[in-house]
């Protein structure tokens, strides 16, 4: 281990946190569900393998076998934004032997089915992919479906897409107990697998529909549906449907929406049924999404409580944020300052539950669950990460008389301990890890893993325009090798895309490369982000390039006044959505010293008029109905008020993006030079809405690093092939 840190002036210290890092395939974990004690099915994102979704099994001996080959891709396009399209069958009568995975292709949208068997806790015999749905319904889109065993139906969110550009959201049911049966006996890669029955719509009309939930007993269906111009976090309605099945068809009666769409601003959404068949839900009624008891003619249960979002907004489908432990107990994931709290609900069937906060080091939790795995057996899953720590997938398997009950006191007890897996810390058990790196000594920094590199984040709440708070997560300067040589560091604001979203206490080594070379960085979570509540969120109505303006400014002008950053080294980037603000605040406001745009929106207008049908009407809400109020697009458009910037700026752009032009970068590069400003402007060859070639990847942070350090005055090492031309600058 080194001795005395070097002093060196912020911004210009050396790190091991390279952008080549960034560039590296790392797979990211999804899911985690147990199938049985020690079997578990991970999804995946493999950058490696052209971007494409994997499930594969981890048996009992640590063996992982994926469950199909590339090209094949789990992934659906509902709503563009897609989200869960896999499900699991037990096609062995409940016997744990035999298994079928469905999933959406994504080159096709077809369902596909696959067989496995678990032998001894081990995967063996994958089949390959079997079609389930015909190819000549190749516009029709399957995301958040499930298979009832009890009915024999698949039933799903649907999307259809018709020739005409019409696009057609539905729930619908269709039968497949005869593909079961088939697979019972056979195994999909052998042919002559059937395809999906007939599909029967069980939803009202309406612009959007998804999150279906059945009665565990009864022939009842519940699931939330919205119109234009909402979207899924402004107003919605929760809809229940009563079906019979009669000779194998499905006949609907009747149909009731039973929570919101009464105009009053409610969003109710993952409807979930007990299985008492009780129906849970979370409305943000109470400004906080929250999760509620359904009590037929009397007023509704409220199971959780405090000032914490239990859901977050709804940008992709089959999203769920609780799960429950036996009869008597839920988990749920809460949002509070910018990172996931666990909630331990018990008693959820009274009128007085109890709850207690778990003590968890995971800043994120993407999923958890608790699942039976064997009698009198049930395994606790999380899949999650911190600023430290890269994502890891974890197991506890709790044994006795009362399983459930034994796993809540345990959870009461130790927690979430995903970091200490594996290394005895109680029960918990790593079974998959994004990467190693985080955690491994690093080459030339004798005695220092890679996280000696990293920091950790402080939630500031600081005061905005006309009065009100706004809230970022701060991540000050970390090294184990230097320290400041006097000086105060320079500050990177970045604000976060959606922009109905919001800035996660996660695993981000995009933070952790300008942190360990000295830089603050203030992650904002500016009005209209998620996790403060409905009164938050509404902020950005009507105000985008706004609010979020006013926000990302403030946080700058605040921690420079006290004293915490070097107020003549004030900077800001961002990208796409992000971007906007960021090009937003260069041309609105004089508080930022640089900034860099990458791939940033620069016209409101032609996001207006170039967009898919889940946010057609997304800018309604954000800034006014289009074109009617066409002024507003325009006076907020960065690229219409160009002769306004007056600091050096680094534009960073794909020539072939078809949501932002390339003409909009060098336009602004244009007017800059002429003002006599410092400008930088890179324009990558084959690159779209998003840099995806790892050396484009890496030529933008290097070349961001590269033009603050020329702006504000230090040295950096960069590769010569990194550096960019910066024109203007003495």
């Amino acid at each position: 281990m080194a001795g005395a840190k070097a002093k060196a002036v912020p911004g210009a210290w050396k790190s091991p946190v390279g952008a080549d890092l960034l560039t590296k395939k790392f797979n990211v974990i999804s899911s985690c569900k147990a199938l049985a004690e020690g079997v578990h099915a991970i999804t995946e994102l493999r950058p490696a393998e052209a971007g494409r979704v994997c499930v594969y099994v981890r048996g009992a001996d640590g063996v992982c076998s994926d469950l199909f080959p590339p090209p094949f891709n789990a992934r659906t396009r509902v709503h563009e934004y897609g989200g869960a399209c896999t499900e699991i069958i037990d096609v062995s009568k409940e016997k744990k032997e035999k298994f079928a995975l469905i999933f959406s292709n994504f080159s096709d949208q077809r369902l596909y089915a696959v067989t496995f068997h678990l032998r001894d806790g081990r995967c063996e015999d994958v089949s390959q992919p079997a079609a389930i749905t015909s190819a000549d319904n190749s516009s029709d889109r399957y995301g958040s479906f499930f298979f009832d065993t009890r009915t024999g139906f698949l039933f799903s969110a649907f999307e259809r897409h018709s020739q005409d550009g019409k696009v057609e959201n539905s729930i619908i049911a269709a039968d497949m107990k005869h593909i079961v049966a088939h697979l019972d006996v056979n195994e999909a890669g052998g042919g002559g697998v059937p395809t999906l029955g007939e599909h029967y719509t069980l939803s009202l009309p309406s612009d959007f529909a998804t999150s279906p939930a059945l009665h565990p007993t009864s022939n009842t269906l519940v699931y939330i549906s919205w119109d234009h111009p909402n979207m899924p976090w402004d107003e919605t309605r929760m809809v229940e449907v009563e079906f019979e099945l009669k000779e194998g068809r499905v006949v609907v009666g009747r149909q009731e929406v039973i929570r919101g769409g009464d105009g009053k601003g409610e969003a109710v959404k993952q409807p979930r049924f007990h299985p008492s068949g009780a129906l849970f839900f979370v409305t943000d009624k109470s400004s906080f999404w929250q999760i509620y008891r359904r009590e037929e003619g009397k007023e509704d249960v409220r199971v959780t409580q405090g000032d914490f979002d239990a859901a977050s907004p709804s940008w992709t489908v089959g999203t769920s944020n609780y799960s429950f432990i036996g009869d008597d107990a839920l988990l749920c994931r809460a949002t509070m300052q910018a990172r996931t709290h666990l909630i331990l609900v018990e008693g959820v069937m009274s009128d007085a539950p109890t709850q207690t906060e778990l003590a968890c080091e995971m800043g994120d939790v993407m999923e958890m669950e608790c699942a039976r795995v064997g009698e009198g057996k049930v395994a606790l899953t999380f899949v999650a990460s911190s600023p430290a720590i890269a994502i890891t997938a974890a197991t506890a398997v709790i044994e006795g008389e009362e399983a459930e009950s034994q796993a809540c006191a345990y959870l009461k007890e130790v927690g979430v301990q995903l970091s200490q897996a594996g290394e005895g810390a109680g029960k918990w058990e790593e079974v998959a890890r994004q990467t190693d790196l985080d955690r491994q000594e690093v080459e030339g920094y004798e005695g220092y893993r890679l996280n000696d590199f990293f920091t950790s984040p402080t939630h500031i709440t600081y005061p905005s325009a006309g009065g009100r708070q706004s809230h970022a997560l701060l991540y000050l300067p970390q090294s184990p090798v230097y320290e400041s040589d006097g000086s105060l560091p320079p500050l990177l604001v970045k604000s976060h895309g959606g922009p109905t979203s919001n800035a996660a206490s996660r695993f981000n080594l995009s933070i952790q490369f300008w942190t360990s070379r000295g830089f603050a960085v203030a992650d904002v979570n500016y009005g209209g982000s998620t996790g403060y509540g409905r009164e938050y969120r509404n902020l950005l109505k009507g105000r985008w390039g706004e609010v979020d303006v006013e926000d990302c400014s403030a946080v700058a002008s605040y921690l420079a006044k006290e004293g915490k950053v070097d107020s003549k080294k004030l900077a800001i980037d961002g990208g796409s959505a992000g971007g906007y603000t960021t090009l937003a605040c260069l041309t609105f406001t004089d508080v930022f010293c640089a900034g860099a745009s990458h791939y940033g929106i620069a016209s409101l207008m032609s996001l207006a008029e170039d967009t898919h049908k889940f946010e057609s009407r997304y800018l309604d809400s954000l800034i006014g109905p289009f074109p009617e109020r066409k002024d507003l697009y325009e006076k907020r458009s960065p690229i219409n008020h160009i002769d306004t910037l007056s600091c050096p700026v680094a534009l960073f752009q794909g020539l072939e993006d078809k949501v932002v032009p390339p003409n909009q970068a060098t336009l602004m590069r244009d007017t800059l030079l002429e003002k006599g400003l410092p400008v930088a402007c890179v324009l990558f060859e084959g690159e779209q809405h998003g840099f995806r070639q790892a050396q484009n990847i890496k030529k933008a942070l290097n070349g961001e690093l590269y033009f603050y350090s020329r702006v504000f005055g230090f040295d950096v090492d960069v590769d010569d092939v990194d550096k960019i031309d910066i024109q203007n600058l003495a």
